[in-house]
């Protein structure tokens, strides 16, 4: 029973005490201010910190943040003021979410938040303001409207014609910190926190009219290659193509997943260039993890979101990025900083299904990559022929039928894989970037390579004999592969009965499609099921040790 006579205002102070210690930092505060810049189609933002006069300190005073977007009229700088802004007001693309940001952000620096704006539309620029001294005279939240221009509005309105002006002013002593560190502090955060707009967009940002330069953390522009590929000289990608996890079906949410592995800085010495190198690519242990962007703005930078330990040396070169919309806003808890977040337990599993093969791939290849430098930076041999050795010997004759699924007719395959070989490898996309690798084995049926996509241990292949021949090919980096395969003594009966498994496996896939393509897609899932069943059935458990950045 809802009591008519109880309370209904509210403790207007103790909310806004409550809204400004929210936790911002100054960098943060003013990233969530000029969150709504670009959201006003802003092109150039400058942001303007000034000093305390005549101090030795220099410790700041007063922030401005100054835009060219669209411009506000009187009655959206109210509602932009107001606490708890319109919902109807944001876009579904918005960096907005919840109406706090302004006066979130500006009070927990500042205890006046001033705002000068103009449309193309209107015929003069309006100001108002909400200030902390003013709440607590009148206990209750109030806008003072359409205020005079002073002389140093007016000086910074000279030229321009439209857009909106944020001035923090009277600053609190948290804030005041001192004003190289400050600016050398929001440039840092501007550049990796808007580097997509920046790069896509055409955004311009300034601190104190220095152009702030995009930071990429995954170096996107640089991707050469995938992983198979790795030689610890260029940006790789793990997938082919970014990856999309369902966060709910029904309203089509998804996170777009793209994970890479940066170059491998020892890699350089010899060169001189190892520390260039480090310094480029930031690789330190404080930037390994997830960068999660929220309709393209970064709202959470190197987070490990516990699937991996910030110890391991071996993730230095490792990052991937989530990109999510605000259809995912209701399946995920953002804070009201735009800083930090939690997903539903549901994704982290499938999150950790995915990834788990990149992890483990990236430690494997910054293993290698130790070798690699140890050789003087030669190729260095991985293969595991020894220990299929007597596999291929026993299955080198063996051949596959063709069957008709519906009739259940089967006649030999050979013939048709030599008059039917390109139309083959174009169905079942083989890869011709491993070519290298396996061509030196040609003749082998079992056929170990560094991975295989989307985390599969097996995968149906062309070669052998004539390279007309269905092979299989086990990926070397699967936990199958590596804590049951390499447990065995080479050419052993359980290393022969296990490639026996896998090879019929490959030819009874092959010589299936070969009749009707349709169960081509059923195959794959079926491969790529199993593997995941079988990681999660070998235990993955292993020991953290503690390393610092001198393990470079």
């Amino acid at each position: 029973m809802i009591k008519e006579e109880r309370r209904k205002d509210l403790p207007i102070i103790r909310v806004m005490t409550g809204i400004r210690n929210m936790g911002y930092t100054l960098e943060s505060a003013i990233l969530d201010i000029v969150d709504n810049s670009i959201v006003a189609g802003a092109k150039k933002v400058n942001i303007i910190i000034q000093a305390e006069d005549k101090t030795l300190k220099q410790s700041i005073r007063k922030i401005i943040i100054d835009d060219d977007g669209k411009g506000m009229n009187t009655d959206q700088i109210y509602n932009a003021l107001e606490l708890g802004s319109s919902e109807s007001l944001y876009e579904d693309n918005s960096l907005s979410k919840y109406g706090f940001g302004l006066k979130s952000a500006g009070f927990s620096q500042a205890n006046t938040i001033i705002v000068i704006s103009k449309t193309e539309s209107c015929e003069k620029w309006h100001k108002s303001m909400v200030k902390w001294d003013l709440i607590k005279a009148h206990n209750r939240y109030v806008v003072d409207e359409e205020l005079e221009l002073d002389a140093c509005d007016i000086t910074l309105l000279e030229n321009k014609r439209a857009g909106t002006i944020v001035i923090l002013d009277e600053l609190t002593k948290v804030s005041k910190v001192k004003k190289d560190a400050a600016i050398k502090k929001i440039s840092e955060k501007c550049a990796i926190t808007f580097h997509r707009f920046m790069e896509e967009d055409g955004l311009e940002i300034k601190v104190n009219e220095k152009n702030v330069e995009p930071y990429d953390p995954l170096f996107c522009n640089e991707i050469a290659d995938n992983m198979i590929d790795y030689n610890g000289r260029k940006v790789c990608k793990y997938f082919d193509d970014d990856y999309s996890l369902v966060l709910n079906s029904k309203n089509k949410s998804k996170a777009i997943i793209k994970a890479v592995l940066l170059p491998n800085p020892p890699l350089f010495e010899k060169e001189g260039l190892q520390k260039k190198i480090n310094s480029k690519y930031q690789i330190k242990q404080k930037n390994i993890g997830f960068y999660i962007y929220r309709n393209k703005r970064l709202i959470v930078e190197a987070t490990t979101l516990s699937l991996f330990s910030r110890s391991e040396p071996r993730l230095l070169a490792s990052r991937i990025r989530i990109d999510l919309d605000s259809l995912c806003d209701d399946e995920i808890n953002l804070d009201v900083k735009k800083t930090s977040l939690v997903f539903p337990e549901r994704f982290m599993e499938q999150l950790r299904d995915l990834l788990n093969p990149y992890l483990r791939r990236s430690k494997e290849l910054w293993d290698e990559m130790k070798i690699r430098k140890a050789n003087n930076d030669q190729e260095i041999a991985t293969d595991s022929d020894s220990l299929h050795k007597r596999s291929n010997e026993m299955l080198k004759s063996i051949s596959p039928v063709v069957v008709d699924p519906q009739t259940g007719d089967i006649e030999p395959m050979q013939g048709y894989m030599e008059t039917h070989i390109d139309n083959l490898k174009e169905k079942y996309s083989i890869d011709d970037s491993i070519i290298d690798e396996i061509r030196k084995k040609n003749s082998q049926r079992v056929i170990t390579v560094s991975e295989l996509p989307k985390g599969m241990l097996w995968a149906p292949n062309i070669g052998g004999e004539n390279s007309s021949q269905v092979v299989v090919h086990l990926s070397r980096q699967h936990p199958f592969y590596e804590k049951v395969y390499k447990k065995l003594e080479d050419g052993c009966d359980a290393v022969v009965i296990l490639d026996a498994l896998f090879l019929n496996m490959a030819m009874a896939e092959m010589g299936i499609n070969c009749g009707d393509s349709k169960y081509e897609k059923i195959f794959a899932k079926l491969r790529q099921s199993v593997s995941h069943q079988l990681e999660n059935f070998i235990d993955l458990e292993m020991d953290d040790e503690d390393y610092d950045d001198e393990n470079l």
